[in-house]
């Protein structure tokens, strides 16, 4: 079955941004401190997802990634 016009243009859009910005996501590494700002998440990581899904993050979370040294 043919991708929809709609799934083309996403997944051409997608493409668009990772050209732009793949650097910033291929071959990196989170930050020594994993993410900054207000927002507190729920202890227990996917074992309490439920609790994850009502988190809310705001433009003061900041999170870092690393590459190379």
């Amino acid at each position: 079955m043919a991708p929809s016009q709609d799934q083309q243009k996403v997944l051409l859009e997608m493409g668009n941004w990772l050209r732009k910005n793949g650097e910033a996501i291929y071959e990196t590494r989170p930050w020594y401190t994993y993410g900054e700002g207000p927002t507190k998440e729920p202890e227990g990581d996917f074992k309490n997802h439920q609790e994850f899904l009502k988190v809310v993050y705001s433009a003061k979370d900041v999170r870092f990634n690393a590459k190379g040294k």
